[in-house]
């Protein structure tokens, strides 16, 4: 019984890193179309935390693996898509140097990605875990 409550409560955390990534990508995405100088600082914030969040769970599922290596060969594209979703380029380049924000859209592409994965996984566990209260 304990298992399954630790079960749905990572469930609970992949929704809401899944719903602040696609909240992220709205955010940065807006920077491009809408004036936001005013709550820039907050986008900023906003970002960055997320960042330290898919860092901290980027670590985590790192040492989950019994063979690091092995696992950055096999799956080297979900690792540089985790490591580009997880730069803090808002940060580091503060919105400047022109040619660098096309960086946010590298990044915005990778967060896609993220979140893309991050919810798949979301439903096939939320799926077994409905399909195991039910029955």
């Amino acid at each position: 019984m304990k298992y399954d409550h630790f079960n749905l409560l990572k469930s609970i955390i992949k929704l809401i890193i899944i719903i602040w990534i696609v909240a992220d990508i709205i955010l940065l995405t807006s920077l491009y179309f809408i004036n936001l100088d005013t709550v820039y600082g907050l986008i900023v914030i906003f970002d960055t935390l997320l960042c330290l969040v898919l860092f901290v769970q980027f670590v985590f599922k790192l040492h989950s693996k019994e063979n690091i290596q092995q696992y950055v060969r096999e799956d080297w594209k979900g690792v540089v898509i985790d490591i580009i979703a997880m730069l803090p380029y808002e940060l580091l380049t503060l919105g400047a140097f022109g040619f660098i924000r096309l960086l946010r859209l590298v990044r915005i592409f990778g967060l896609f990605e993220k979140g893309k994965s991050s919810m798949f996984d979301f439903i096939e566990k939320l799926s077994s875990i409905t399909y195991f209260l039910v029955f």
